[in-house]
């Protein structure tokens, strides 16, 4: 890439901060402010003519080395503009991050390096001459961070001390405000994580909600903490508190036209942040908006996607909104938007495939619309269901069942291939069971399911067990199976166990959690707690025994309700018995534990392969 290109570039993206800070009066006292020395200014401002030449001619390995070093220290000036200039997901920006990034190889090997001025002073202590030593360290842990962050990585963790020193940089003056905003609000958003660590959750509530004062694109950050007050499982979680947090973003939703990407990704994406949002809005305080919050903050989403024509974000948005909906849908009006959102998604969605078929190109949404149909056919089940529970309802209702019937068959019928047909075979499997079909017949619907993933534990490579485990949960539940389905409940916990075992990140619960959550409440489920999984939501919704009494009885309302079958995932189960063996010898820490556990894995997965073979596969399908 010629300078030329990049010159033309950076003035396109970043023109007018550069005009500001390094052109106008105004501009240069605010960099003096902020360095503290006006040798700095002009050292900035001198940085383009010796990026040119950096660029320039050849060189000997001695001058090659030096102007390395100096284009490193240009190219951190130039990407600490880019991330000034905010969107740094932006597909805009891949170019401008990615030129300085090349040249950027750890700030501090660049200082050893650096050579001699005359007196025999490295050139880089200009960063400490004549300042004081905490005003250093601001400056000095922006601009590290800054080009963290403009390289798309996250800043290092904070430990307690830092407080002070946030604290103190925050009141240095209101230059720091005009200068940009953007680093305050990061350094808020640190601060409050620097208090979260202190177990000061109110305070760090507030700083967190402060930084939206001064810059509320920060999205990356604001996805790592609602997962952080969405875990329940986590000391600093909290419906309210993030229910909070959500409605203080919400006021400035009007500035997300231009930051669509990230607001999907970050805020919205995810069966998991479904649950989440869905739960925050069920549970926060009694005086927040909850509902009406995340009603605004989705359609407000969703008018930029339509104005922008963006049908993916169309597609991702609608169909965030309706997985929202329906954990926590329990009447007609509730599953009816769910399902009429999913039906508009998907509209969006077969453009998006059309497109892909056109250009052959690999659509990043293809999992979502997978997830989405499967979703859609849960609720289609669902409303059938409630409908022959009351009889077929009224004139209107019967009109709209019948609609729903003729969908859900069409859903069924088309989009029953490729990833999504588990699902989809357990839901063809459901509507024949609630059509009083035989048990044999209902195995039909998923014997090629299950072939499919017995010849993935049959064959020589174990890259597909667990897929294929996964798959046959799915099954052993919609059939209310319940040996076979806590088995595969063990199993697969197992599986998380060896590919876990030496985690430098567990936490002290991790040994016992599953990759499963409670529908009611949200924790993470434990491997050996009582729990129930829906059968007639595929396999796909569970419940602790305390959240499971409260759904059946009415007084939890959950898109599962009575009308729905569970199955009990059995602690005293024989087989799942021998399994705990697996279990005793990953957790053994012994050497070879891992290897050990695999031996003994397939071996069990050898004979639970005969057993489903046994039990799901008609005689021709059978090995002989």
């Amino acid at each position: 890439m010629t300078f030329d290109k990049w010159l033309i570039t950076e003035n396109k993206q970043l023109g007018a901060i550069r005009r500001h800070c390094l052109y106008t009066s105004d501009g240069l006292v605010l960099l003096s402010k902020l360095f503290g020395d006006n040798d700095v200014v002009s050292l900035i401002r001198d940085a383009e003519s010796d990026l040119v030449a950096a660029f320039s001619g050849d060189s000997t390995p001695d001058e090659h080395h030096q102007r390395k070093i100096l284009l490193a220290f240009t190219a951190e000036r130039i990407a600490r503009r880019i991330f000034l200039s905010g969107r740094k997901y932006s597909r805009e920006y891949h170019t401008a991050v990615n030129f300085p990034a090349g040249f950027l190889h750890g700030r501090s090997d660049c200082w050893e390096k650096a050579p001699n001025d005359p007196e025999g002073e490295p050139e880089t202590e200009w960063l400490s001459r004549d300042k004081d030593e905490l005003t250093m360290e601001h400056v000095q842990a922006i601009e590290n961070w800054a080009i963290s962050n403009a390289l798309a990585f996250l800043m290092l963790p904070v430990d307690e001390n830092w407080v002070l020193k946030f604290t103190a940089l925050l009141n240095v003056g209101t230059s720091w405000d005009r200068f940009d905003s953007r680093i305050i609000a990061y350094l808020l958003l640190d601060l409050g994580g620097a208090y979260e660590k202190g177990n000061d959750k109110k305070k760090a509530l507030s700083t967190n909600i402060q930084s939206l004062t001064y810059n509320s694109t920060c999205f990356e950050r604001y996805s790592e903490i609602l997962d952080m007050y969405g875990n329940p499982s986590n000391k600093s979680s909290g419906w309210d508190r993030m229910m909070r947090f959500l409605e203080k973003l919400n006021v400035y939703a009007n500035q997300w036209e231009s930051y669509l990407d990230e607001v999907v990704s970050a805020l919205f994406l995810g069966r998991t942040r479904s649950r989440q949002i869905a739960l925050a809005a069920e549970v926060g305080a009694a005086e927040l908006s909850g509902w009406s919050c995340i009603k605004s903050m989705y359609e407000t989403a969703i008018k930029f996607a339509d104005e922008k024509n963006d049908m993916e974000c169309q597609f991702l948005l609608r169909y965030s909104y309706a997985t929202t909906l329906s954990f926590v849908v329990a009447n007609d009006e509730g599953s009816q938007t769910a399902i009429s959102m999913l039906e508009e998604s998907l509209k969006h969605a077969s453009q998006l495939e059309k497109n892909d078929a056109e250009t052959g190109n690999l659509l990043d949404a293809k999992y979502y619309i997978n997830h989405a149909v499967g979703e859609l056919a849960r609720l289609y089940h669902n409303r059938l269901l409630l409908s022959r529970g009351r009889g077929g309802g009224t004139a209107e209702g019967t009109a709209e069942d019948e609609r729903i019937r003729s969908e859900f068959e069409t859903l069924l019928r088309k989009r029953n291939a490729g990833e999504d047909k588990i699902t989809l075979s357990c839901y063809l499997a459901r509507r024949d069971k609630a059509n009083g079909t035989t048990k044999e017949e209902q195995k039909k619907a998923l014997e090629k399911a299950v072939k499919t993933a017995s010849d993935m534990l049959s064959d020589d490579t174990s890259s597909s067990d667990q897929l294929a485990c996964e798959m046959l949960f799915q099954v052993a539940v919609t059939m209310g199976d319940e040996d076979i389905t806590t088995v595969l409940w063990k199993l697969l916990y197992v599986f998380k166990r060896i590919q876990s075992d030496g985690s430098d990140n567990k936490g002290p619960a991790d040994d016992e959690e599953t990759n499963y959550f409670c529908d009611g409440c949200g924790k993470r489920l434990l491997v050996d707690e009582e729990v129930y999984a829906c059968g007639d939501c595929a396999g796909e919704a569970f419940f602790h025994k305390d959240c499971y009494e409260r759904v059946t009885e009415g007084s939890l309302q959950r898109l599962c309700g009575k009308h729905h079958d569970f199955v009990y995932i059995s602690l005293s189960s024989e087989k799942a018995s021998r399994i705990n063996s697996l279990l005793d010898e990953v957790g053994s820490g012994k050497s070879g534990a891992k290897s050990n556990a695999g031996l003994l894995l397939l071996k069990e997965m050898g004979e639970f392969d005969a057993m489903v073979k046994e039990r799901y596969l008609s005689d021709k399908d059978k090995p002989r």
